[in-house]
């Protein structure tokens, strides 16, 4: 037999070999070698050898699948004809399968073997199972007036893919037996699935060690989430630990308290004494026993669940309690585990190719297929959509469902009903109204699983009041929020803010809001999509809807207006991660804004004090939206407000190449700032000025105005001297005046630091440049290693760029050209995402560099080296200097 082909394995064990041994140890010695001869006899008049026994057990190899039949059966026959005399009939059990394997000696190891294994313990004495890789093998060439039975799809222990059973049929054979000793028996008090299971490996594994740890462990999640299914398949892989069995109590139509101790009894099998409290009657019949009681769907009645729990718990030792709840039981000693969604699908890193292109694409239809949320739909869709599968075209909308369902098994499976008469691109497309969509016409199975809108509404209707109002109206946070903003916006009415936390904290318990802890000490809130959707739709029905969103937007409008000073203090990295965490809050509130009842000023105020934030943070073409709303909206009369928006556009108009509009912009904003007497904003609009000048490629224009606005800073704005310093700097660097140049940015660097840390990072790039032009490299790589740190402190991503491009120059100019070019397409790469084009002013390092590196490479290599940076995120392209 030669290694890598397929094989077939033969494992048999006699049943019961402990009880007969123990019953007659004397008569058990003949009667086994008795078997050992039969078994030998039969697998080698087959060509089979024998690789490994274990107490009765033989495991057998074939190189014919057949061959591996006809033993089984001829052994099989030979062991019901004999005569045991006293030791009473051996009955053994015998399964084959059919794989690869790897050979060590006379010896076999591998998952075919597990497989095998698997299968043995299924069988029942006298049955020979087959699964279905063996039984396709063999079905053609089997013995004499033998047949296959297919006993369906069973899942085997341990093993992550189901298994398809047949059993060797012969008249010479017992033909009737038990169900296979599967995960799927009845035997064990579980229902059996009509559905495969998908996914969960993970949680499985965490709850199996949990139900180890703690006696009670409740598995909680919103409606949907599949926690029935999952407590279901836990149970039947962990039922033979319990000798006494799984018992499954469905609470689910229970909402009467006192009736729980009933339907736990009637589940567990316990007769109830007349006259004699039926939780008397529970503990009583099951002290004595080791089992494993499922309570499933306890959120209607939590208090009497954790009632019986606790009771059987003290009184039955050898009991373990696996509950199903939207919410904990609240019993002592109970461990909670939270259920999400299935794991969703991501996108895929993969280079396009081509300079300017985008350095990402979708994943492929078997990158999408290794999400647990994406197999469960295709899963799904197939049963009522013979043939669906998931190809290049459908693929990103059965990605994007997946996401916007959250992953949730119940909404999944409701989608993919869908399939039968929409696509998957139509059913995308009409996820707005996923309440009306997401239902199906079955009516068997519970009321709960035939709407997406009936699994909300059981959680919504044990909440109360104050729940409700809370719940409703933290739906208009589109993203996360703090405890903070819930106080402003879901108060009001019968929820006063100082009850705020409260309902918050109880609708975590449901599993209606997420809190997430972060590592900084503050606790953030969210939804998931489907629950916000529903949470809006009570909104408008409660009439609530404009009130609830009206304080909303002045509460973020107003921490904008907080921030705009902030943002160029000492701590304007907390404050521009506070305004990361709330953008989704921010464009929302100016969203609500731009549909009317806000004052067009106030609008004006917020889009100016956000600009700086949207540049750093590279969401500028957001940035150019609003402020270019807010000041269409104004009306245009002279106010700081409008000075502000104005210089904000300018500064984008001039980021995104339109010099003349930018210099327009900015032009009508100094007149503004200069009627109204407010030199600080003067120097720093003259400052934008002299950067439209030295992005259009124009030094000799660019250095007057920052000249002019230096003198301005140093009586009346100290903070800004660094900025213009550094511009100055950057004039003579480019004249060639390297001396003054290190001088003036020297200056710029011993300032930057009281005033403003945004500055640091081109200060240091520019510096690094002098380094670079003096032919100090190490230097030119400290300097960039700061101001890469400092850009990553402050997560401004635009400075990022830059530092990126900065570690390129260096490369070419240090014998890496290929490393130089990666990290060229990556930065340009991360240029077309942010909308930030390469500024005339900066082209003379830029090509440079280019031209170095082709040189060094040639086109071909050039273009090599540029397509591999387009696979990169500029984080990791960060990182790539760093490793030397």
């Amino acid at each position: 037999m030669t290694a890598g082909t397929t094989l077939t394995f033969l494992f048999t064990d006699i049943e019961g070999s402990t009880r007969l041994w123990e019953e007659g140890a004397e008569r058990m010695g003949p009667a086994l070698a008795r078997h050992d001869a039969l078994l030998r006899g039969a697998i080698a008049a087959h060509g089979g050898r024998v690789f490994t026994t274990g107490g009765d057990g033989f495991g057998a190899v074939f190189e014919r699948t057949p061959a591996a039949v006809a033993a089984a059966l001829e052994a099989q026959r030979r062991m019901a004809a004999e005569s045991w005399a006293d030791a009473g009939p051996l009955r053994v059990r015998a399964a084959l399968h059919a794989g690869r394997a790897e050979q060590r000696g006379d010896d076999y190891f591998g998952p075919a073997l597990n497989r095998a294994a698997r299968l043995l313990a299924a069988a029942h004495g006298g049955q020979t199972l087959l699964s279905l890789t063996a039984a396709a093998l063999a079905r053609d060439e089997l013995p004499e007036r033998a047949s296959l039975r297919d006993l369906g799809v069973h899942r085997l222990r341990d093993l992550r893919e189901p298994e398809r059973i047949f059993e060797l049929v012969h008249p010479d054979l017992p033909s009737r037996f038990p169900p296979p000793r599967t995960l799927d028996a009845a035997e064990h008090g579980l229902p059996l699935d009509a559905t495969s299971f998908v996914g969960r490996e993970a949680e499985l594994g965490a709850l199996r060690q949990s139900l180890r740890e703690a006696r009670l462990l409740t598995v909680t999640g919103p409606g949907g989430a599949g926690k029935t299914r999952l407590a279901r398949r836990l149970a039947a892989e962990v039922a033979a630990d319990f000798p006494d069995g799984v018992r499954l109590a469905d609470l689910s139509p229970v909402s009467d308290p006192a009736a729980v101790p009933e339907t736990v009894a009637a589940a567990a099998g316990v007769r109830e004494a007349a006259g004699r409290p039926a939780l008397d009657s529970i503990v009583s019949a099951l002290a004595p026993r080791r089992l494993l009681l499922v309570l499933d769907e306890c959120e209607r009645v939590t208090a009497a669940c954790a009632a019986v729990v606790e009771a059987v718990l003290r009184a039955c030792p050898e009991v373990r309690v696996l509950a199903t709840s939207r919410e904990p039981l609240g019993a002592s000693g109970e461990l909670v585990r939270p259920l999400r969604g299935l794991a969703l699908p991501a996108d895929a890193p993969a280079a396009d190719g081509g300079h300017g292109r985008r350095r990402r694409r979708a994943a492929s239809p078997a990158d999408l297929e290794r999400s647990e949320a994406v197999r469960l739909f295709v899963e799904r869709a197939r049963l009522v959509r013979p043939g669906f599968a998931l190809t290049e075209r459908n693929a990103a909308a059965v990605a994007d469902i997946c996401r916007r369902l959250d992953g949730l098994p119940l909404a999944l499976e409701l989608a993919a009903e869908r399939v039968r008469a929409l696509s998957p691109e139509e059913l995308l497309a009409r996820l707005d109204d996923r309440f009306r969509l997401l239902r199906t016409s079955r009516q068997a199975g519970p009321a709960r699983h035939r709407s997406l809108r009936a699994a909300m509404d059981l959680s919504h209707d044990v909440l109360t009041g104050a729940e409700r109002a809370c719940l409703r109206r933290a739906g208009v946070f589109p993203g996360g929020w703090s405890l903070e903003s819930a106080e402003v916006v879901c108060a009001g009415g019968q929820l006063k803010a100082d009850d705020v936390l409260d309902a918050l904290t109880r609708l975590v318990d449901h599993s209606l809001v997420v809190a997430e802890h972060g590592e900084d000490g503050d606790t953030r809130y969210r939804m998931l999509a489907t629950i916000r959707s529903y949470a809006l739709e009570r909104l408008a029905e409660s009439g609530e809807e404009a009130s609830t969103r009206d304080r909303h937007r002045d509460h973020f409008l107003e921490l904008a207006e907080r921030a705009r000073p902030k943002l160029q203090e000492p701590e304007q990295a907390l404050w521009f991660e506070r305004l990361e965490r709330e953008h989704e809050n921010l464009a929302a509130a100016l969203e609500w804004s731009a549909g009317g009842g806000c004052d067009p000023d106030k609008l004006l105020r917020v889009a100016g004090s956000l600009y700086r934030f949207w540049h750093v943070r590279g969401h500028l073409a957001e940035g150019r939206r609003w402020i270019e709303a807010a000041l269409a909206a104004d009306s245009g009369a002279v106010s700081a407000a409008r000075a502000r928006a104005l210089q904000a556009a300018g500064q984008i108009a001039a980021v995104a190449g339109e010099h003349e509009r930018a210099s327009a912009l900015l032009e009508e904003s100094l007149a503004q700032y200069r009627e109204l007497g407010i030199p600080r904003a003067v120097a720093v609009v003259l400052n934008s000025r002299g950067i439209v000048a030295w992005e259009g490629g124009n030094v000799d224009a660019a250095e007057p105005w920052w000249t002019e606005a230096l003198e301005i800073a140093r009586a009346a704005a100290p903070e800004l001297e660094p900025m213009l310093l550094n511009n100055l700097g950057e004039v003579a660097r480019r004249r060639g005046d390297l001396d003054r140049a290190a001088r003036l940015l020297e200056q710029s660097l011993a300032r930057v630091g009281e005033h403003h840390e945004t500055g640091r990072t081109f200060t240091l790039v520019n510096l690094a440049r002098i380094a670079l032009a003096r032919g100090d490299l190490p230097r030119a790589r400290r300097l960039l290693t700061d101001a890469l740190a400092n850009a990553r402190a402050l997560g401004d991503r635009n400075a990022m760029i830059v530092v990126v491009e900065g570690f390129a120059e260096v490369d070419a100019q240090d014998g890496r050209a290929q490393r130089a070019v990666t990290l060229l397409g990556a930065a340009g790469a991360a240029r077309l995402d942010q909308g930030l084009p390469l500024q005339e002013g900066d082209r003379p390092d830029r090509d440079r560099c280019e031209a170095a590196a082709r040189a060094a490479l040639g086109k071909d290599g050039y273009d090599a080296a540029w397509d591999a940076g387009l696979a990169f995120t500029l984080d990791e392209a960060a990182d790539l200097p760093l490793a030397r």
